[in-house]
């Protein structure tokens, strides 16, 4: 009896060890930390910006509105090959109705890895994985992705000005789950 637990747990250690000797170690840029103040609307969007940028969110508070320069929160992102987290924070007392996510000026940046983007109003928190954007915002022509892949590609026509807007459902969301 004692022998049999002497293998069991010694055939334990060695799967242990044997699985983590082969995973590579995601890194993730830190930044400073940012309190989260419950009362204001907040998105994060974690993502992988190879080259610095500067990525805004344009929103409106009601149906009949289009977005302006009036509503818009602007953040600078330093480029690296690592995941990092981008925040922006609306005003005390806004509320938006849609939203409507630039993803850089720089006409450098070729792509944009998008691993997730969380909402947050008060207790209350939403999360939408990369690979499922496409189900609730619409995209930009100049920007190709497929279903399932989490990596957004600018391709550089006319212009370079690569955005995704809230769609039908992701306005449900906004308005009932957060």
């Amino acid at each position: 009896m004692k022998r049999a637990l002497i293998y069991l747990l010694f055939a334990g250690t060695l799967f242990l060890f044997a699985s983590s000797c082969g995973e590579e170690k995601k890194e993730k840029i830190t930044g400073p930390i940012i309190i989260e103040d419950k009362d204001l609307f907040s998105l994060k969007l974690t993502a992988i910006v190879k080259e610095d940028d500067s990525f805004d969110v344009f929103y409106v508070q009601n149906e009949n509105e289009k977005f302006t320069g009036k509503q818009i929160i602007t953040t600078k992102v330093t480029g690296s090959d690592l995941e990092q987290d981008i925040y922006f924070k609306l005003p005390e007392g806004d509320y938006p109705y849609n939203l409507r996510l630039d993803l850089g000026v720089n006409k450098n940046q070729i792509d944009v890895t998008i691993i997730d983007l969380t909402m947050q109003y008060s207790d209350d928190k939403y999360k939408i994985i990369g690979k499922d954007l496409y189900k609730h915002f619409n995209f930009q022509d100049v920007l190709q992705m497929s279903p399932d892949s989490t990596k957004y590609k600018v391709s550089l026509k006319d212009k370079h000005d690569p955005f995704i807007t809230g769609n039908d459902g992701f306005k449900v969301i906004l308005n009932s789950k957060i």
